[in-house]
C-alpha cells in the first residue's frame, strides 16, 4: 500500500506535454513524433555520456559525434506524422524510423557498434549468395529449392535455371556497383572495403532497406555460353517478426514461404519443420579440400568451424595450415562424420597444433580471415605459442575514456575482478595500477587515461620457442580480437601478412552483470552495445607499461592492418579451394616483412 501510495505521488509530476501516447497504432504500435524525438534524444544523451570513442571518431574519420546527433534529432523532429487511419502509412513510417537510426549508427563507422530494434526485423530475401571476385559480382550460391518454389509465380524457368557462376551484371536495371553503393550507408564497419562486402550480401538477404516493389530485376550472364537474361525474381521473407513489417510485406506483395517449412509427417500425424534452405553454394575460405590429414573443430556451445588443421604439400615441402575462425569459443569439440565428440580447450588444441607443426619442422601459415573476434586476451596467448625461444613481444595497448560508466566500474573494481568479470579490462596490469591512471586523469581533467599494456609477450612454456616461418592471412572480415592479433603480429614481425587489410577495429566491451555495457531506450524500441573501452598497437619496448599521451595515436579503430603482400581471392579461388591463397602463402614464406605489394 506505500508503495502505491507512492506512485499516485509522484506520477502526477509528469507533465501532460511529456506524457507519450500508448494507444497510438492500428493493430501494432505505431511510434509517433513525440515517440521518435524522444528516444533519440535519450541515444545521443547516453551515447555521448559512455562511447569511448565520442571524441576520437572526428579525428579517425572526420565525424563530429555531437553534429551527427544534431542532425539525427532534427530529422526526427521535422518527420510528421501520418494520417492515424492509414495503418499502411504507419508501417511505412515505423520502418523508416528503424532504418534512419541504423544508418545514424553506422555513420560512426565503427564495426562493435550498431544499434538495432529491441524485438528482431525479418529478413527477407532472394535466394542467391553473390561475391565479388575479379572485380565481378558472381553467384557462389543459390537455393534450389526456393528458386523453383519462386519461379512458380516469377521468372519461370530463368529463375529455376541460375547456375553457380553466372555473372550478376545488373540489379534493377542499374549498375551492381550503384546497389552496393546504396546500402554503404547502413554498414557499421570500420572500413570501406568491409562496408561493401557487408552491403553486397545485403543485396539479396536483410532486415532493413525493405524495397518499394515486389519483384528484383536481376540482368545476369550465363557462365555456360555468357548469355544474357533478365530475370525477375520476387522477394521472399519467412516467420515474420513484426506486425509493421507484416503489414507492409502485404501492402507492397512480398511472398511468405513460411509454410514451406511445415511438412505433414502422416505416420505420426504431426506437423514437422524442416529446414527452409537447401543451398548449394561455394563455402568461403574452403581450403580444407587442397589439405592433408584435415582435422575440424566445431565450438562447444555453437557448433560452427572455429579451428581447422591439415597440411599442404607443394613442390615436395610440407607447410603447416591452421585456420581459427573465432576467438569467442572457451572449449571446442571434434568434427566426424558420425557427429561430434570429446570437448577440448580453444587454446590447447591451437597449442597442441603449434607443438605438432614444430616437431615436424614446417612453416606455418596461420589463416584469420573469417575470425570475428572475442576474448582479447587469446591474441597475446596465441602469439606466446608462436613467438621464438628468447624472444619477448610487447602486448597490445589499452586506454579509458573518462566516463560516469568507467568511474562507476573502478570505484568496483576489486569486486568485479573477484568475479571475474573484468579479464578482459586488466590487460597485464593490476586493478590498483587502473584506479591510478583513472585518478590521473580525473585530476588533470584529461579526456583518456593513459594507454598501458602488460610486461610482454613470451615464449610458451609447453610449446618451448616456436621457430618457423609464419605467413598470416587477412580479410576485412577479421574483427575485434582477430584485428589485435593480426597487429602484434606485424608490429612483431612474427609474420608476413597477406592479403587486403583488417576490420580496423579498436573499441571494445568489458564487465557485465551490474556493469552491463548494453543499452536500451526508455520505450524499449532500440538496444545496442556501446564499446567502454580502447584498443591498439605495441607502444614501445618489451616491459614498458604505461605510455602518456598516446592513447589516440595507438588506438587501431579505423586503422585496419595492412597486408605486406596484397592478394584478393580469384575467380580460380572460389573455384579450386582456395588454392591462389596457398600457392601465394608458400611464395611468402621467409619474405621479407615489408614485402612489395603487387
Amino acid at each position: 500500500m506505500l508503495w502505491l501510495g507512492l506512485s499516485a505521488l509522484i506520477l502526477p509530476v509528469i507533465s501532460a506535454s511529456a506524457a507519450l501516447d500508448e494507444y497510438s497504432g492500428n493493430g501494432f504500435q505505431y511510434f509517433d513524433q513525440k515517440d521518435r524525438v524522444k528516444t533519440v534524444r535519450r541515444l545521443c544523451e547516453d551515447l555521448e555520456n559512455n562511447y569511448a570513442l565520442w571524441e576520437l571518431k572526428k579525428e579517425l574519420v572526420g565525424l563530429d559525434s555531437k553534429a551527427h546527433c544534431r542532425a539525427l534529432i532534427a530529422a526526427e523532429e521535422a518527420v510528421g506524422d501520418p494520417d492515424p487511419k492509414d495503418t499502411v502509412a504507419q508501417a511505412k513510417a515505423n520502418l523508416a524510423f528503424f532504418d534512419r537510426v541504423k544508418k545514424f549508427g553506422a555513420g560512426f563507422k565503427d564495426t562493435h557498434f550498431s544499434i538495432r530494434t529491441t524485438g528482431p526485423r525479418s529478413m527477407i530475401y532472394l535466394p542467391l549468395t553473390v561475391r565479388k571476385v575479379d572485380g565481378k559480382y558472381l553467384v557462389t550460391g543459390r537455393s534450389q529449392k526456393l528458386l523453383q518454389h519462386i519461379a512458380q509465380f516469377s521468372g519461370g524457368d530463368s529463375v529455376a535455371n541460375i547456375s553457380i557462376g553466372d555473372e550478376l551484371v545488373e540489379f534493377n536495371g542499374k549498375p551492381v556497383a550503384s546497389e552496393v553503393t546504396a546500402l554503404i550507408p547502413y554498414q557499421s564497419q570500420g572500413t570501406e572495403q568491409g562496408a561493401e562486402m557487408r552491403a553486397i550480401d545485403a543485396m539479396f538477404s536483410r532486415d532493413y532497406a525493405y524495397p518499394s516493389s515486389p519483384i528484383a530485376t536481376l540482368t545476369l550472364k550465363s557462365a555456360a555460353d555468357e548469355k544474357v537474361q533478365k530475370v525477375e525474381m520476387s522477394w521472399i521473407y519467412r516467420d515474420p517478426k513484426r506486425r509493421d513489417e507484416k503489414v507492409y510485406f502485404d501492402a507492397i506483395g512480398f511472398k511468405d514461404v513460411t509454410d514451406l517449412r511445415r511438412k505433414y509427417d502422416s505416420e505420426s500425424k504431426k506437423w514437422i519443420i524442416q529446414p527452409l534452405f537447401d543451398e548449394e553454394y561455394v563455402p568461403s575460405h574452403d581450403m580444407g579440400k587442397n589439405l592433408r590429414d584435415v582435422r575440424e573443430y566445431l565450438g562447444f556451445e555453437e557448433k560452427e568451424s572455429a579451428i581447422r588443421k591439415g597440411l599442404y604439400v607443394s613442390g615436395g615441402k610440407t607447410f603447416g595450415v591452421l585456420q581459427v575462425f573465432t576467438f569467442s569459443e572457451e572449449f571446442v569439440t571434434t568434427a566426424s562424420a558420425s557427429g561430434t565428440a570429446g570437448k577440448e580447450a580453444f587454446l590447447d588444441v591451437i597449442r597442441s597444433t603449434v607443438i605438432d607443426f614444430k616437431t615436424m619442422g614446417v612453416p606455418l601459415i596461420l589463416d584469420l580471415r573469417e575470425n570475428g573476434g572475442g576474448d582479447s586476451s587469446y591474441p597475446a596467448k596465441v602469439l606466446s605459442m608462436l613467438t621464438p625461444k628468447g624472444n619477448v613481444y610487447p602486448g597490445a595497448t589499452r586506454a579509458f575514456r573518462v566516463t560516469h560508466y568507467v568511474r562507476s566500474t573502478h570505484d568496483n573494481l576489486p569486486h568485479l575482478i573477484r568475479e571475474s568479470l573484468g579479464r578482459e579490462l586488466t590487460g597485464g596490469v593490476s586493478d590498483e595500477e587502473l584506479i591510478e591512471l583513472l585518478n590521473q586523469a580525473v585530476k588533470t581533467k584529461s579526456s583518456l587515461t593513459q594507454a598501458y599494456s602488460d610486461s610482454g609477450i613470451q615464449p610458451d612454456p609447453e610449446v618451448a620457442g616456436f621457430e618457423a616461418p609464419i605467413v598470416a592471412l587477412i580479410s576485412p572480415n577479421c574483427v575485434s580480437a582477430c584485428d589485435m592479433m593480426a597487429t602484434l603480429l606485424k608490429s612483431s614481425g612474427r609474420a608476413v601478412i597477406l592479403g587486403t587489410n583488417t576490420s580496423g577495429t579498436g573499441a571494445g566491451f568489458t564487465f557485465g552483470g551490474d556493469y552491463s555495457r548494453f543499452w536500451k531506450d526508455g520505450l524499449q524500441i532500440f538496444t545496442t552495445s556501446i564499446p567502454n573501452f580502447l584498443f591498439g598497437a605495441p607502444g614501445g619496448p618489451a616491459g614498458q607499461k604505461f605510455f602518456p599521451g598516446q592513447a589516440k595515436a595507438l588506438c587501431t579503430e579505423n586503422r585496419p592492418t595492412v597486408a605486406d603482400i596484397r592478394y584478393e581471392t580469384t575467380l580460380s579461388d572460389v573455384k579450386n579451394g582456395d588454392l591462389g591463397w596457398l600457392q601465394k602463402a608458400v611464395e611468402a614464406i621467409g619474405s621479407p616483412k615489408k614485402a612489395k605489394i603487387d
